[in-house]
């Protein structure tokens, strides 16, 4: 559009010179005072867009964080208090908007009247010219059809200044994002890391949020490949800045931090993530099923290995409790989780990517004590071999690590196992104190007892030196750094060796491959060590070998809706009258046909799903849907609301349609329905 009018404007004035130069200079005169005018808006109106663009931002931040925060809003009753900021900001932004159309609204009349100038000025003078015989009427009324040409497009330019002026404030407001400092570049020239051990090193580390104000004071330290080291400290005393740096989120202000003796400066931020996995005390899930948020760090990963991870992070119970399973549906942030279950997904996640280095930022602390439990009995396992860094208040998490370090402002005042820092009697003794709720400075007498696996001399001499180490510094009883070094690492088992120690740490039946039922590795259950078959009631049983029959089975889907035939589970009440699995199916068709009967006949109590055939009519019903659908079950009605969340995709192509009532209806693809059919659906079910 700019392009053809500004070609018009060259063409008509091009037009008017050859007709009549004198009436073409006279068409001119307003130009001088549009180039003026220019000048005034930038002066006047341009900066009222900007103040436009600043409050409308304002206020969708003020919007964005009220609607966050509503639960705490209505617990505190201050709907009136944010109502009432709501009302000022938008009153600001009202008021800004009116200046702007105030002054839009006589700048561009005003270049309108200016523009009819040079129209009144070529009718007088072309006028006069036809009276005494100098021009001929037909030429005035060409010239006239040729200035309209010209002033038509020429007007239309004008408004190029309001164009120009929302692109250039929003383009301002894109380029303070992209033209921002990178606290973190990329190296330029990385370090090949193809397989990284698990050794880190801080070398004098400083580092604060900002210059003046340091979090991290001279920080050295050292963990070995393999090792679970525990970090506890008040709030505020650099625990998660120890942690962050590791991953790279900041750039220490002086130091280095090194993994395998590569500064993290130097190594790709890809090859970094890949070795790196952090649980944040903050979990954030996005909106999808549960299994897109499991995979969302390893998408390559396979059914077994996801089951595995949410097994381990104890989720995989409450996963199935949900009507869809692994395919459930969560909103923005795990909206509809709780947050216990959103932390034990986040904790899933990244037990998925199989880092080499792990690390749980308060990953525990809203999850109830009998989980926790659960979650550190697999953790034991799950963390041999690979470097585990974890951050807890709740001291019981950190008693099985092979090192606890004390942050205490920026520095590490306290390190060695839970043992000697109970014998050391220093801030990790307190806090200890201070949880089990005995409120002492002073250690009791059974704390003080070795263990065996080290004398009460070793014990005696361990800590005389680490008091020495510290006296000698100048470091008070409070400050003082107990440098109680880890026992030297054995020689490496061999494989066969790490296997027998590994199916014996899982309590694998030799004959059917299976773990305890309460254990975290799934137990895949096959036709060969299993047998389903009725009861005397017409109950469901499962016998397994070397174990028995168990009574009562109920069989669950863990993708309902994308494998409804496979990944099956089987569950049982058990002795607290709890829902708990005996084992999985993989694939139902890998069993006899009689067993598959019995299974699918368990799965219709639990689950009920129509798949549409035809969309026969759909009704809008102010914020609900009427559907008149032909399912394999034939035909059927029913409400929905007229919502995304009452639509959800399944699949590439296809969409689950949730009715009001909780009942299920897939469309496997929507592009394969007959085309008035999915005309139809598309028009109401857009999203």
């Amino acid at each position: 559009g700019f392009l053809m009018q500004l070609l018009l404007v060259v063409l008509s004035m091009g037009m008017m010179l050859t007709l009549e130069p004198t009436l073409a200079f006279w068409a001119l005169v307003p130009a001088p005072l549009v180039l003026a005018s220019t000048v005034v808006f930038y002066r006047y109106v341009y900066p009222h867009y900007q103040r436009l663009w600043d409050r409308s931002s304002k206020q969708a931040g003020m919007l964005s964080g009220l609607l966050s925060g509503v639960r705490v809003v209505k617990a505190f009753a201050q709907e009136q208090h944010e109502l009432g900021r709501f009302a000022r900001s938008s009153a600001d932004l009202r008021d800004t908007r009116r200046r702007l159309d105030m002054n839009a609204a006589m700048f561009y009349p005003t270049m309108g009247l200016v523009f009819q100038m040079g129209g009144w000025i070529v009718w007088y003078v072309g006028g006069r010219n036809v009276l005494e015989h100098d021009l001929t009427l037909g030429t005035l009324m060409a010239f006239f059809g040729y200035m309209g040409m010209f002033y038509g497009p020429l007007s239309s330019l004008t408004n190029l200044t309001s164009w120009l002026t929302q692109f250039a404030t929003q383009t301002h407001r894109i380029f303070e994002v992209l033209d921002a400092r990178v606290d973190v570049p990329e190296p330029v020239d990385p370090a090949p890391m193809p397989r990284v051990r698990g050794d880190i090193e801080f070398r004098n580390v400083s580092f604060g949020y900002r210059r003046d104000n340091p979090v991290l004071r001279s920080v050295s330290l050292t963990i070995r490949a393999g090792e679970a080291i525990g970090i506890v400290g008040r709030s505020g005393s650099g625990k998660t800045t120890l942690v962050n740096l590791i991953s790279r989120f900041y750039d220490p202000d002086e130091g280095q931090v090194l993994i395998d003796g590569v500064d993290l400066k130097r190594i790709a931020r890809q090859d970094l993530r890949a070795a790196v996995s952090v649980v944040l005390q903050e979990p954030f899930l996005f909106r999808g099923t549960i299994w897109e948020n499991l995979l969302y760090g390893r998408r390559d990963a396979t059914e077994e290995e996801v089951i595995t991870a949410s097994r381990a992070a104890n989720a995989h119970d409450f996963i199935l409790r949900q009507p869809q399973g692994y395919d459930t549906w969560v909103g923005e942030r795990g909206a509809g989780l709780s947050g216990g279950e959103r932390q034990r997904l986040s904790l899933a996640r990244a037990l998925l990517c199989d880092p080499r280095i792990l690390i749980l930022d308060e990953a525990t602390s809203s999850i109830d004590s009998e989980s926790e439990l659960a979650i550190q009995k697999a953790l034991v396992d799950l963390v041999r071999g690979r470097t585990s860094i974890i951050i807890a208040h709740r001291l019981s998490t950190l008693r099985h690590c092979d090192r606890i370090l004390v942050v205490d402002e920026g520095r590490i005042v306290e390190s060695g196992t839970h043992e000697q820092l109970m014998r050391l009697n220093g801030r990790y003794a307190r806090m200890v104190n201070i949880q089990q709720g005995t409120g002492r400075d002073d250690v009791d007498a059974d704390l003080l007892v070795a263990p065996a696996s080290q004398p009460a001399a070793g014990a005696a001499q361990a800590l005389a030196e680490g008091s020495s180490s510290a006296a000698e510094e100048g470091g008070s009883s409070d400050t003082r750094v107990a440098t109680l070094a880890p026992p030297a690492a054995d020689a490496e088992p061999s494989a066969a060796e790490q296997a027998r120690e590994q199916a014996a740490s899982l309590r694998v039946d030799p004959d059917t491959g299976l773990g305890p039922v309460d254990g975290y590795q799934p137990r895949w259950l096959t036709p060969q060590i299993a047998s389903i078959h009725l009861g005397n009631l017409g109950a469901l049983h499962v016998t397994i070998l070397n174990e028995g029959i168990y009574h009562g089975i109920q069989a669950a889907r863990c993708l309902p809706v994308q494998q409804p035939n496979r990944l099956i589970s089987l569950r049982y009440l058990n002795s607290e009258d709890r829902e708990q699995e005996i084992g999985l199916i993989r694939d139902l068709a890998d069993w006899p046909p009689q067993q598959q009967r019995l299974i699918q006949e368990a799965l219709l109590k639990r689950y009920f799903v129509h798949t549409v055939r035809r969309v026969l009519t759909i009704r809008r019903l102010q914020q609900y849907l009427e559907v008149d659908l032909d399912t394999d079950l034939g035909p059927r009605q029913f409400i929905m609301r007229y919502s995304s969340e009452a639509a959800q995709d399944y699949g590439r192509g296809g969409k689950i349609l949730l009715d009001v009532e909780g009942n299920l209806y897939l469309v496997p693809q929507v592009a394969e329905l007959p085309p008035s059919d999915r005309r139809l659906f598309e028009r109401y079910i857009y999203w």
